[in-house]
């Protein structure tokens, strides 16, 4: 019997080996047809078909490699090191299934830019369908598929842990605060995400920059907005407010029906940093690690990821004991 591949060979086998290929043959088919090409080449098609922005023919070898296995690779860098660690979860599949269709959906849109402007005296003679898009994206999601079922099943969470409660006097005051901030790694993706979208636009449409400067502006006050936040466990309950302001969230104690630590992976258990919602669970999850997690009477469960969350967790717990016993 042959033994399957572990894991973490065969995410990089789809995730990375996929785009590397379809590249590769992208890249060098459109450099073959570069001759071809009129100078300048069109670089964007409005929804009339017709070209509405130009540059030098080489832009579209130097997209598809750039895209075509740029964006996976972000893909992969940001995957690794968790399953590296023996992580899962459903987003390091889907994130598995992703690179391949979104880099094969480039190479083909690429190659057929290409085909579209064959001989041609001027690229303004050009034309190029909207519903030529249907092929990429039908190549992109058949692949997709297909790499979807070829990545390992996802694996469950790991539990968390129980706490003991602090005890606490009747009148005893207590405060305990932290601060949770997001990962190193999260700000280098975001980053690089914005910086690639920005560039694509300026290589192939110019005249639009300003829309990808404005699209930059928001995800930048979005992510500096919800990067640190400060973590407050106090008699009222959990407060956790970002140094900005807003977002703010809290948890009264009459709404805490039990306190726990649990590790969290971000991209395996949420898809990724940030403010994340998933069935039965809302959590501010900035870095892997140790997450305070609140079980409430109403609502779904709210985590925080925070440095010596066992503490906080044990003082809340405390709280929200001494709170019930209080007539």
């Amino acid at each position: 019997m042959t033994a399957s591949p572990p894991p973490t060979a065969r995410f990089l086998a789809v995730a990375a080996g996929l785009p590397a290929l379809f590249t590769v043959i992208a890249v060098v088919a459109q450099l073959i047809l570069l001759p071809r090409l009129p100078d300048p080449a069109a670089t964007h098609w409005g929804f009339n078909g017709l070209p509405d922005s130009f540059g030098p023919r080489w832009i579209g070898p130097l997209l598809a490699g750039l895209l075509g296995a740029g964006l996976p690779a972000l893909v992969v860098a940001n995957a690794l090191p968790g399953l590296r660690r023996g992580d899962g979860g459903g987003a390091y599949r889907l994130s598995g299934a992703l690179a391949p269709a979104i880099s094969l959906f480039i190479c083909v849109l690429m190659i057929l830019t290409t085909v579209a402007q064959l001989d041609l005296a001027t690229a303004r003679e050009s034309r190029l369908a909207p519903a030529w898009v249907l092929v990429p994206f039908a190549a992109a999601l058949a692949v997709g598929v297909a790499s979807w079922f070829a990545l390992p099943r996802e694996a469950g969470s790991a539990p968390g842990s129980t706490v003991s409660p602090r005890p606490l006097t009747s009148s005893e005051r207590v405060v305990w605060t932290g601060r949770a901030t997001l990962s190193p790694i999260g700000l280098v993706l975001i980053g690089l995400l914005v910086a690639g979208s920005w560039a694509t636009v300026f290589l192939t449409a110019p005249e639009q920059t300003w829309m990808a400067v404005g699209v930059a502006v928001l995800v930048l006050v979005a992510t500096l907005t919800t990067m640190t936040f400060r973590v407050r466990v106090d008699g009222r309950g959990l407060s956790v407010v970002s140094v900005f302001g807003l977002p703010r969230f809290r948890v009264p104690l009459a709404d805490i029906a039990s306190v726990e630590v649990v590790p969290v992976r971000p991209l395996g258990q949420f898809g990724g940093w940030g403010l994340r919602r998933i069935p039965g669970a809302f959590g501010v999850v900035l870095r892997t690690g140790d997450a305070l997690q609140i079980t409430r009477r109403s609502g779904p469960r709210f985590l925080v990821t925070v440095a010596d969350a066992p503490t906080a967790a044990s003082l809340l717990q405390g709280l929200a004991t001494r709170a019930a016993r209080t007539p």
